[in-house]
């Protein structure tokens, strides 16, 4: 388990992670990346029914990850990776590959994010919020009204995207930005949908606020995912503030 260092500007946060194949799939095509002393956490999942998803996956997160450290900010870094994820795709001939993000950058007691697909982040403090918006085309219907949140549930349509990184179309004004502040006793949860598709918010939340800390938490979140049947690649980074379960280590 870590936490920001105390000499970060975040102090006094824990940091939990989890990225599993789950019960069904043959592959995680899921990707996690920390870097806690950057206040950076990138999540990627790679489209199973596309070829190339764990490349597509494993592409953008090296890209997004580099271009914050050359000073990009989250957009910038998302839609160059994109266009690396386009012509990765062409050069190996898979022009199909591609993979979903949401990215998360904290600075001080500010966060912002960024994503393209179905992966999601979540704020929990005394009830879920969710703070993206799936690009997908049952979140689509639930804004139009033809549908509502218990149908989108078991939609037959619920994993089609409308949006991901692959894309040579893909526009800035597409990827889609959120910011906020972390308020005492907030949970910061990114997730695959290997996660909250099997779950949902309230469950999720009840999870988190009856452990001990993060790592408690994400252990428990795992393990609901795949009590259910574990269908999809399961995936999440947790930011908490430190309780009884959180081991400190103390960034070098």
């Amino acid at each position: 388990m870590k936490r920001a260092d105390a000499d970060s500007d975040h102090p006094g946060i824990s940091i939990a992670q989890a990225s599993h194949i789950g019960r069904v799939r043959a592959a995680n095509e899921d990707q996690v990346v920390v870097l806690e002393e950057k206040g950076l956490f990138v999540l990627t999942d790679g489209m199973g029914g596309h070829a190339g998803g764990g490349v597509a996956s494993r592409v953008a997160i090296d890209e997004i990850v580099a271009g914050v450290l050359s000073g990009a900010n989250l957009v910038e870094a998302v839609a160059q990776a994109n266009r690396v994820v386009v012509e990765t795709g062409r050069q190996s001939g898979a022009p199909d590959m591609g993979t979903t993000v949401v990215a998360l950058r904290l600075k001080g007691c500010d966060f912002e994010l960024a994503w393209v697909g179905d992966s999601r982040a979540y704020r929990f403090n005394g009830k879920p919020e969710r703070l993206t918006v799936d690009h997908s085309v049952v979140r689509n219907m639930v804004a139009s009204g033809e549908i509502g949140e218990t149908e989108a549930r078991d939609h037959p349509l619920r994993s089609m995207l409308t949006r991901a990184l692959g894309s040579a179309g893909l526009k800035l004004s597409e990827i889609g930005t959120a910011s906020g502040q972390w308020h005492p006793g907030d949970y910061l949860l990114l997730c695959s949908d290997g996660l909250h598709g099997v779950l949902d918010d309230e469950q999720m939340h009840g999870l988190i606020r009856g452990a001990g800390g993060v790592q408690s938490a994400v252990d428990a979140l795992l393990q609901a995912a795949l009590d259910r049947g574990g269908p999809d690649n399961v995936s999440m980074v947790l930011l908490g503030p430190q309780k009884t379960d959180d081991r400190i280590i103390s960034g070098g």
